[in-house]
């Protein structure tokens, strides 16, 4: 036997509908508790977020990608005086240089063929002491400086034992063809790589 339902009463509301009085709590109360949920969700993400983001603009700091080697000093370093050869310190700091340029996916090899060239025009050095035959190294290089024509390294040379430094150098160097025309801007492939190295954030 089938039994119809009661129809509803005349003037009476459907199960979800609105009164002057507000939510009728039936299935509308259900929809309503699932949008303050999520409202709830949404604003604990966003509040998170921000709390994010102030944490790092407070601790982090711009520092510059740099590259580090060691290297032990042998014989051939040294000159009449039982001390590193002032030239030696040159050869090091231009490895420092190719080695960071490589890290940074540049190699000096393949720049050439694509027509590009990086020599020195500015070298300034300080020699603060002196390194002897046997010691240990440490030649850390970075990028200080770049304003889309050239690009400054700045390089120390230090103690692997004591921490103190042998040398502080400052390197400024330009793009040429291989005919040795001056870019009078850095190459793209350059540019955007030696901007980035400048810009790094990394937490302190």
């Amino acid at each position: 036997m089938n039994v119809r339902p009661p129809r509803p009463k005349r003037g009476a509301l459907p199960s979800c509908a609105t009164s002057r009085r507000g939510f009728i709590f039936s299935g509308c109360s259900a929809r309503f508790f699932n949008l303050t949920q999520t409202f709830f969700y949404v604003k604990s993400f966003v509040k998170n977020f921000l709390s994010l983001h102030s944490f790092l603009l407070i601790h982090a700091t711009i520092v510059p990608m740099k590259h580090t080697f060691e290297q032990k000093v042998f014989y051939s370093d040294t000159d009449a005086y039982g001390v590193v050869w002032h030239g030696s310190y040159l050869r090091w700091l231009e490895m420092g240089r190719v080695y960071l340029c490589e890290m940074m996916g540049h190699n000096l090899i393949e720049l050439k063929e694509q027509d590009i060239v990086l020599p020195v025009t500015n070298l300034n050095i300080k020699y603060k002491m002196s390194a002897r035959l046997n010691d240990e190294i440490i030649i850390e290089t970075g990028i200080s400086k770049f304003n889309g024509f050239s690009v400054t390294f700045k390089q120390t040379i230090t103690s692997k034992q004591t921490g103190k430094k042998y040398i502080e150098a400052e390197v400024d160097v330009v793009a040429i063809s291989n005919e040795g025309k001056l870019y009078r801007k850095m190459p793209q492939v350059l540019a955007e790589c030696f901007e980035r190295s400048v810009k790094c954030p990394v937490l302190a």
